[in-house]
């Protein structure tokens, strides 16, 4: 068994919380021992030249069989605790990247950290284990107020022809009404006997 000394793993931290470990190195041997940086939650993917590859684990180290030189891709979900409303992850003796986006705050981090810097909107920090943690939570959006406008002023245009036909239709129900008013009067008075004078 071949233990590599110097490896870097890399922790993904994504903007709705979630976090990924992975790796991407060179090994050179028969069956390779690598130390876990953080204790997966489940499933270790596992891939030697491109081809998904058994392995086996032992505690905190996974062994992975090599057999020569190949390219070895290692990714899994770690397991992540809840401390005071943070989201914590424990990192064992290894030295971690931590990608950190920008709506991602890091409330403490007891690693050892060898550097600092900015990509792409993106803290990465570059820590030592020893073992230590590090906490972290996503960071709330604004609320934002609407813009204040000012004050809409509306005009009622009426519509002229409506108004216009509307008188009409008055006057000329008047009008009717007042001529049949007027033809009943005269219907009453044709229709009375006149007295005759002596």
């Amino acid at each position: 068994m071949v233990m590599p000394l110097m490896l870097i793993w890399i922790i993904t931290l994504y903007s709705n919380g979630t976090s990924v470990v992975n790796l991407n190195t060179t090994l050179v041997g028969e069956f390779v021992t690598l130390q876990l940086p953080v204790q997966p939650q489940s499933y270790v993917m596992v891939l030697v030249n491109g081809s998904a590859t058994a392995y086996m684990i032992n505690g905190t180290s996974i062994i992975i069989p090599v057999l020569g030189t190949a390219n070895v891709s290692v990714e899994y979900v770690p397991k992540v605790f809840v401390k005071n409303n943070f989201v914590g992850i424990n990192v064992s003796n290894s030295t971690v990247e931590i990608i950190v986006p920008s709506n991602i705050l890091i409330a403490n981090m007891t690693l050892s950290i060898i550097n600092m810097n900015m990509t792409n909107n993106e803290l990465i920090i570059t820590a030592r284990g020893g073992p230590g943690e590090f906490l972290y939570t996503i960071m709330p959006t604004p609320i934002s107020t609407p813009p204040k406008h000012a004050p809409i002023v509306t005009t009622h245009l009426y519509n002229y022809g409506i108004i216009i036909a509307i008188i009409i239709a008055i006057i000329a129900i008047s009008s009717i009404f007042y001529a049949l008013m007027r033809k009943r009067e005269g219907g009453e008075r044709g229709g009375r006997s006149c007295p005759r004078l002596p």
